[in-house]
């Protein structure tokens, strides 16, 4: 039997424009599969220079495409991966939260998928689009475009041979959208965040932050609920440090006003990001998480984390040992408004983030892949 890292490997993901949270997921399967070729609908090369693998693109990546569709590439995704040739490949890995996973393989490929949520925009309703300047023409047609994409979503997921859910929490959403079974292995935060180094903050922020501030670290998305975080701040006059960019950008900014006590930091280095963690009264997360390895790094970083009270969130804070729970603004008012990090132990916050290392999700992968992969070949013999 061959090493499952010696295989020929196709990583299929839905896009590579901009770094995120899905993107540490391919980070780490690219430490178990080193040598495999990546497949994604449009990539944006500058902002992945850090990786050397072959990737590959769909129809989508030609100018033409990328001019007239700009962000709403989306509507066409079915149809670019199932347009895709993988047959030379032994083994298709797809990470997806929208179109990867309806590649099309063959009976000789294994296809298993790590699936990080069903289409929250068309299962859920969910929108983040408030600051587009097509929101009018997008109200109107998302609802028929929903109605298709649903069935082909629920189809292309009859077509993977093994599911990997990231969460329980998403393994449920797995059997209710797709009456799948799958197995649940935890993404895991790098050793970088559980290392001890240097936190200090510098001129990064004002001295006036430096005493007690709240952190939200997010891409700027309507469906985020950053605007919970700063109603709550604003209403407890409380600082609060906002880390990342994203189109609702301009929303937040007119929503903070001209509050001294909200910062806008855009996007800042991970040694940088270590130190505004570190020294965080607490971390806020408003939005509703498939599981969330940035309030995992605060944690490392000996910061307890105020969390919206469902989602992936639920299976990674423990209440009053490394974070508390809310379900609405108000509640978040409450809690800020009382709140005492001394309270929380650190060797607790960083026992908690130690639990989802990367190091157990690789073993874990792999050993899952390997397994897998083995059945798979027995049976067609």
């Amino acid at each position: 039997m061959k090493e499952i890292s010696s295989l020929k490997v196709a990583l299929v993901v839905d896009s590579m424009l901009a770094k995120g949270g899905s993107d540490r997921n391919i980070d780490s399967l690219l430490k178990i599969f080193p040598k495999a070729d990546i497949y994604t609908a449009v990539f944006n090369e500058d902002e992945y220079k850090d990786i050397d693998n072959n990737v590959h693109t769909t129809f989508l990546q030609k100018p033409f495409y990328r001019k007239i569709l700009k962000n709403h590439y989306n509507i066409l995704t079915p149809w670019a991966f199932e347009m895709l040739d993988l047959k030379d490949y032994e083994l298709v890995i797809s990470v997806s939260a929208g179109s990867a996973k309806g590649v099309i393989t063959t009976m000789e490929q294994l296809h298993i998928c790590l699936l990080l949520t069903p289409p929250r925009t068309y299962w859920d309703k969910e929108r983040s689009f408030r600051t587009s300047k097509l929101k009018f023409l997008i109200d109107v047609l998302s609802p028929f475009f929903s109605n298709f994409y649903r069935v082909w979503d629920y189809a292309a997921a009859q077509r993977i041979d093994e599911i990997v859910a990231i969460s329980k929490f998403i393994q449920r959403k797995i059997q209710h959208r797709y009456h799948r079974d799958s197995v649940v292995i935890y993404p895991g935060i790098l050793d970088f965040w559980l290392q001890e180094g240097s936190c200090h903050l510098g001129n990064l922020i004002p001295k006036s932050f430096k005493k007690e501030y709240y952190l939200v670290v997010s891409r700027l998305y309507d469906y985020k609920r950053i605007d919970w975080a700063i109603k709550a701040c604003k209403k407890e006059n409380k600082k609060l440090v906002i880390v990342g960019d994203g189109p609702d950008v301009k929303y937040l900014k007119k929503l903070a006003g001209k509050s001294k006590n909200i910062l806008f930091l855009g996007y800042i280095s991970d040694e940088q990001l270590k130190a505004v963690y570190s020294n965080a009264t607490a971390f806020i997360f408003p939005g509703i998480e498939d599981f969330g390895l940035v309030p995992l790094e605060a944690m490392a970083c000996g910061c307890p984390v105020l969390a919206y009270n469902y989602g992936g969130l639920t299976e990674t804070v423990e209440e009053k040992k490394t974070g508390h729970f809310f379900s609405s603004v108000d509640e978040l008012s409450k809690l800020i408004s009382n709140f005492k990090k001394g309270s929380f132990k650190e060797k607790d916050l960083k026992s908690r983030a130690q639990y989802f290392s990367e190091e157990k999700f690789l073993k874990e992968f792999a050993d899952f892949a390997s397994k897998k992969y083995e059945e798979f070949k027995k049976e067609k013999i």
